[in-house]
């Protein structure tokens, strides 16, 4: 509608940081399980060699299919 009205009002600067804080901490809220239940592990091979890897561990330790685990 900005080509029709390009003088009509639009959102309020107020109203914008508004929507822009509420984005944030509605996608920090849904990010937030991951950064809870992840644990560092590390193994030790018979060869010697030493590994750690971070992976989710879920209270429930039913490790489920993820697609957090493909990105």
């Amino acid at each position: 509608m900005a080509v029709v009205h390009p003088l009509k009002p639009r959102m309020s600067k107020t109203k914008s940081i508004v929507v822009i804080i509420i984005i944030w901490i509605l996608s920090s809220i849904l990010s937030s399980p991951p950064l809870i239940y992840s644990r560092t592990f590390t193994f030790t091979y018979a060869n010697g060699d030493v590994r750690t890897i971070c992976a989710v561990e879920w209270p429930d330790g039913v490790p489920g299919f993820s697609y957090l685990d493909y990105m």
